[in-house]
């Protein structure tokens, strides 16, 4: 599988390749530093297109002329900066946008899946797995963050002085996560999110979301690499 992956940060490229392709070997990655270094290189076709986002306007133009070029890519944006996540319309030429901490862990599970689906569901259970997986791919930023305070038995109250937001906030979360995931419970929320991460989290990703919230020194690597954009 061919992918480009546009990013200034040389550092940002080579964390998240280099621990996806340990993952999936499969995986063969093509850097360019700029979208325009992209048009004026000849490439493969790529199934795949990966864009670190930054306040360039000019974006979305250059995706829907890749779009236009190639209708079957999958065009994935990532954004460590909530000033330069798309808005509105700006949304329509991607079809995943991942942010912050959730980078690395929905493309791990982004591409589990993509390699799952290529053998048939051998029981009722890896079909779950999968409708959960990509339920859970779709999920915005706040409400996978929120689906894994819950998998570790967090409280609302517990939720809510986590994330720095009401209780009565993360209860609307609660409830729009049941909705988005087509589950009935909190107990099952929990349930899901251990059936997603079962076999598709690996512990050498590059972004650690969940380690802020365990003890001991250890800080997500996405923080350092924020730093370097």
């Amino acid at each position: 599988m061919q992918i480009a992956f546009i990013s200034q940060c040389i550092t940002f490229y080579n964390t998240l390749s280099s621990s996806l392709n340990q993952v999936y070997p499969d995986l063969s990655f093509f850097h360019f530093r700029t979208p325009e270094m992209y048009q004026e290189k000849r490439q493969p076709t790529f199934s795949h297109l990966i864009i670190k986002l930054n306040n360039d306007k000019k974006n979305k133009k250059f995706l829907s002329i890749v779009k236009a070029q190639n209708p079957d890519i999958v065009i994935i944006g990532l954004t460590t900066d909530e000033n330069v996540k798309p808005r509105g319309s700006e949304k329509t030429v991607f079809n995943y946008l991942f942010t912050d901490m959730e980078i690395s862990e929905k493309l791990n599970v982004f591409f589990h899946n993509h390699f799952k689906k290529a053998s048939s569901f051998e029981n009722p259970e890896a079909l779950e797995i999968e409708i959960l997986n990509q339920k859970y791919i779709g999920l915005p930023s706040i409400l996978a963050e929120c689906l894994y305070l819950i998998s570790i038995d967090k409280t609302a109250p517990q939720i809510a002085s986590d994330l720095n937001k009401s209780t009565r906030t993360i209860e609307g979360y609660i409830i729009e996560l049941r909705k988005k995931m087509g589950i009935n419970s909190k107990e099952e929320l929990a349930a899901a999110y251990s059936k997603i991460f079962r076999d598709a989290t690996k512990p050498n990703l590059a972004f650690k979301k969940v380690s802020k919230y365990l003890p001991g020194p250890e800080k997500p690597v996405y923080k350092s690499l924020a730093k370097s954009l």
